[in-house]
């Protein structure tokens, strides 16, 4: 089993590899999106990761370290299930109004409140 020799701090309440800026949920992201071996490439050129550190991220979040130590990343199902959301449509729901800063697309909700995020991409890696 791999060891996690490097140190995840928290930014904002999510983890985070120290050092880098970028959270282990956007290194994770890019794995499932782009596959292993490019997310690797990635990793290695910004953040000079070797193979088996690269594998430890991962690894920190399919073990769910992060519970343990208190954190917790955007758009995480661990931390959207706490607040009954279990979908996109979810979290849409418990706003009144949702408008995108780049086009001004409105998606009507049935909570309360407006929420103005800046783009559908954004939407689709943090709800």
């Amino acid at each position: 089993m791999l060891q996690l020799d490097l140190e995840v701090v928290a930014v904002n309440g999510q983890p985070t590899l120290k050092g880098s800026g970028r959270s282990i949920a956007e290194i994770v992201r890019e794995s499932h999106e782009s596959g292993l071996d490019f997310a690797l490439k990635v990793s290695q050129c910004t953040e000079q990761l070797t193979r088996e550190q690269f594998f430890s991220l991962l690894i920190y979040c399919a073990e769910q370290r992060c519970t343990k130590a208190k954190l917790v990343c955007c758009g995480c199902s661990l931390h959207t299930r706490q607040f009954g959301i279990a979908s996109i449509d979810d979290w849409i729901r418990q706003f009144k109004l949702v408008i995108t800063q780049d086009t001004g697309l409105e998606i009507s909700g049935l909570g309360e409140g407006t929420k103005i995020i800046s783009s559908l991409a954004w939407l689709q890696n943090n709800w």
